[in-house]
Order: structure tokens, then C-alpha cells, then sequence
């Protein structure tokens, strides 16, 4: 990251030191397709898709007379990812609500030790909300549309994240003895509804960074103003939980595919 930003202020030590340059403001729209990226085979964290989120936002652009340009942008961004059937219920506290009048702890405590997990079958989807601040280095070509190739750091806050659970299953959990995953119904102990929505920023590393880089093409549609879409891709090297040791090491990633308007300033 340090090498990426050193680049980038040459960069606009050499956009601003061109003999001719130009300025734009624009805002922009699209289709964010977020995921959440598991570096490990870890239970909870493995196995999300990706879902559909917007993303919009403001830009500047410091444009040189040549190839180069500098911008920077402010963006909301839909993060999160979907996962459904078999996972892990965290926490385990959960399965409290299910065991019947008078059970005691300890019965829990023996089918699922301390490190292990209870199981269910429900659908569960994470929906992060953030602010993502991009910082682009941007090399254009051709002449009555303009390429560009686009590659940067960013930085992201989340403002809000919630686990949103639905469906109703039997408890699972795995024999110590056999390996086999068995459900909990023979000990009486009842199915569990999921249909929550669960505030989960506390669990997260709310302020985050990465790299993006994409492509794309605009067309001047007057003398002052353009149009311009674009594909990028973004992945977050920061880790998106907080205890690693329980909720795996994942990390946000996203192409998103945007369109946008500017004017000269």
C-alpha cells in the first residue's frame, strides 16, 4: 500500500506540472455484485455468494493534456454476501430458546463442547452498508472515446452492517464418538425459528482498506460534459471480523459496473 500511494503522488506531481490541464465533477451509478471472500476453510466464514447491492457516488477528476489523470471519489457502497442451508449457528446461545422447560446447560454443554458448533439449515444474509473513499491513478488512449484502464488503494467505513436469518430447522451437531451429524429433536429439544435481523457492527472491523482496479470508456457529449461507464474490481485486504478464532479470517470483495455524467470546471 505505502508503494501504491507513493505512485499515485507522482502521479499528480505530474498531472499538476502539464502544461494544460483540466478539472472534472461528476456523479455516477450502478450495480454493486459484493461478496464476502474466505481465506480459509473456516465454518462459519466459508461458502457466501454473492448478491446484488447499488452503489453510488461523487467524483474529481485532475486530468492532464496527455494520457494521465488523477481521481478521487465518495462513495456508498452495498457490501455482504448470502448463504443458505447447513451452517453453523453463532453464537450457540441461540439453541437456548429451543430446549424444553427444565433442561440444564450441561446437556448442551456435553453435545457441543467449547470450540465446537450447533448446526441448522436457514438461510442467513450479511447486508454491510459503507462510505468507500477511492483514490485512482488513471492512464486514458484513443481519441473520439476515450479508454481508460483505472488502479488504486481505498479506504471504507462501515456505517452499518446486520445479519439478516429466516427459516426454521432442527438443531444439529456432531458425535464426538462416530464423526456423524446428528440432530438434537431426539433429546426433545425443538425446532428453532431464524427469522432475525441482527445488528453485527460490533463484530466487525468497521474501518477497512484495499485496491481496485478496473476499465472503461467516455464520450463528450458536449464541449463541457460526458458520459462514461466502467467495470472495477475491489478487494479489502483488511479482515472483515474482528475474532478471527471464531468467525474465520474474510475479507469484502466487489465488481461493480457503473455509469456516470461529468461536466469541466
Amino acid at each position: 500500500m505505502k508503494r501504491i500511494s507513493i505512485t499515485l503522488v507522482l502521479l499528480f506531481i505530474i498531472v499538476s506540472y502539464s502544461q494544460s490541464q483540466s478539472q472534472y465533477i461528476g456523479v455516477k451509478g450502478g450495480l454493486n455484485i459484493p461478496s464476502i471472500k474466505s481465506s480459509q476453510s473456516h465454518e462459519v466464514s466459508k461458502d457466501y455468494k454473492s448478491v446484488l447491492a447499488a452503489s453510488f457516488g461523487l467524483l474529481f477528476e485532475y486530468r492532464s493534456s496527455g494520457h494521465l489523470a488523477l481521481q478521487v471519489e465518495l462513495n456508498y457502497s452495498g457490501q455482504g454476501g448470502k448463504r443458505d442451508g447447513m451452517q453453523p449457528i453463532v453464537p450457540t446461545s441461540k439453541i437456548a430458546s429451543a430446549l424444553p422447560s427444565g433442561t440444564p446447560p450441561s446437556t448442551i454443554q456435553l453435545l457441543i463442547p467449547e470450540g465446537k458448533y450447533a448446526y441448522a439449515k436457514y438461510k442467513n444474509e450479511a447486508v454491510i452498508k459503507s462510505l468507500e473513499v477511492p483514490v485512482l491513478g488513471k492512464f486514458y488512449f484513443g481519441s473520439k472515446y476515450r479508454f481508460y484502464t483505472e488502479f488504486g488503494p481505498y479506504i471504507g467505513y462501515v456505517v452499518k452492517a446486520t445479519a439478516v436469518t429466516s427459516g426454521k430447522s432442527e438443531i444439529y451437531y456432531d458425535d464426538i464418538s462416530t464423526g456423524v451429524r446428528k440432530s438434537l429433536a431426539q433429546f426433545s429439544i425443538l425446532a428453532v425459528p431464524f427469522n432475525a435481523s441482527t445488528d453485527i457492527s460490533s463484530d466487525l472491523n468497521l474501518i477497512y482498506y484495499g485496491l481496485t482496479a478496473g476499465a472503461g470508456v467516455n464520450f463528450k457529449i458536449t464541449e463541457r460534459s460526458l458520459i462514461f461507464g466502467d467495470v472495477r474490481a475491489s478487494y479489502a485486504i483488511t479482515k472483515l471480523q474482528k475474532d478471527t478464532a471464531q468467525y474465520g479470517k474474510a475479507h469484502l470483495g466487489n465488481l461493480l459496473v457503473s455509469f456516470g455524467y461529468a461536466v469541466k470546471i
